[in-house]
């Protein structure tokens, strides 16, 4: 599909700029053409007035219907691009009306396309002052104070043209729609470097989560339907595979492009011409789905890592506990042993001293060992000194 300005060649140097009109155009251009040749308007009054004001936008050039324009050029469009110029034409021509309407009231004074009809600029004055106006104005200033993030970085340019502005400062070749895309919803042409595809691993990277979405739809869509090898930023975009990332026209416009990509196809149509293996068109999901899914997701990540953090935490005090009750264990394991040798040993004194004749010392009280290592105190208040009150003496 080329775009429009690819659809028109030129034709002959000396005619103003036109669009010849083929016998696919429109029925309401072969009311012109009929107007043009005979000078005959429709019975209908209202399409009569239209016919009378399309007719004087065009011109019979040996015999070919050209449509005349501004700057006094002729285009004649190439054969097999007929219908697909018009639908670009009359797509761009109702973008250039609702801007004009724009810049009028921006700039509060009748402009010059509209100084010599000030009835028409009562009318749009009249409109801008209205309740139902001023609800739609209020309506849409609410959407946009709930957008996340700058829409984009163009300014007032168009996607071609922050293309054109970023190569020249950068002294570089203009990058594909893809990346351009991608770029513009980056930062500004002075400050925006060459688009990566690890950009795309943080949506932050990017002016709001719904340009990141379009972008990764975009390149998954192409995996799964071209290859894994399909690289975006390589070669002209593909109208239809992002008629299939964008779930169709929302809002009158495919998801990329900001309205400058035109896809000749419907979303029903492309569905029709898929086999029924191919993967599902999903339908394209809404910022604020996005937002919140955004928020689902960094609600169950920091979910996720205060539970991470709480199981280190207990098996950190398990791994404490553990440790504590095998120094324990330990220490009165080696107080059961120095007990027994303590015996072993006092026996041992018994003994010699019983052979000798004298009347052995008595045993000393042992202490049993604690888990803290202490002696248990004795019934005697003052602090064991190692050393026991004397027993009853042996007989």
């Amino acid at each position: 599909m080329a775009f429009a300005d690819e659809v028109c060649a030129p034709a002959v140097e000396e005619v103003p700029l036109v669009l010849v009109v083929e016998p696919q155009a429109p029925t309401w251009a072969g009311h012109v053409v009929h107007f043009v040749q005979t000078g005959e308007l429709p019975d209908d009054p209202d399409e009569s007035e239209r016919v009378a004001r399309r007719a004087s936008m065009y011109q019979f050039v040996y015999d070919t219907l050209y449509r005349r324009m501004p700057n006094s050029t002729f285009y004649r469009c190439e054969k097999g691009y007929e219908e697909a110029a018009i639908e670009v034409i009359d797509y761009v021509c109702k973008r250039l009306l609702k801007n004009l309407r724009h810049e009028a009231r921006v700039q509060a004074v009748p402009p010059r396309w509209c100084a010599d009809q000030i009835d028409c600029w009562e009318v749009l004055v009249d409109d801008w002052c209205s309740h139902e106006w001023l609800a739609l104005h209020n309506e849409a200033k609410d959407k946009r104070a709930q957008m996340e993030g700058v829409p984009h970085h163009q300014g007032s340019s168009n996607l071609y043209q922050f293309g054109r502005n970023w190569a020249r400062h950068n002294k570089a070749e203009v990058p594909e729609v893809y990346d351009l895309y991608a770029k513009a919803h980056t930062a500004s042409y002075k400050k925006v470097k060459a688009f990566s595809a690890s950009d795309l691993d943080d949506p932050k990277n990017f002016t709001n989560i719904s340009t990141h979405n379009k972008l990764v739809r975009y390149r998954d869509e192409g995996k799964a339907r071209k290859g894994e090898d399909f690289n975006p930023s390589q070669g002209p975009i593909d109208p239809e595979l992002v008629m299939v990332a964008g779930g169709g026209r929302s809002h009158g416009s495919i998801a990329i492009g900001d309205g400058l990509i035109c896809c000749p196809l419907t979303l029903p149509e492309i569905k029709a011409r898929q086999s029924s293996s191919a993967p599902e068109i999903r339908p394209r999901q809404r910022p604020v789905e996005l937002i919140v899914k955004a928020a689902i997701h960094s609600e169950r990540d920091r979910t996720k890592k205060l539970l991470a953090e709480a199981a280190e935490k207990q098996w950190e005090l398990e791994e404490r506990t553990e440790l504590e009750e095998r120094t324990t264990k330990m220490l009165e394991e080696e107080r059961a042993r120095n007990d027994m040798q303590n015996r072993e040993m006092y026996e041992l004194l018994v003994t010699v001293c019983e052979k000798a004749g004298q009347t052995p010392p008595p045993m000393p009280e042992i202490t049993p060992g604690t888990t803290h290592n202490s002696r248990q105190a004795s019934d005697d208040p003052s602090p064991a000194t190692g050393t026991s009150h004397p027993g009853p003496s042996p007989s």
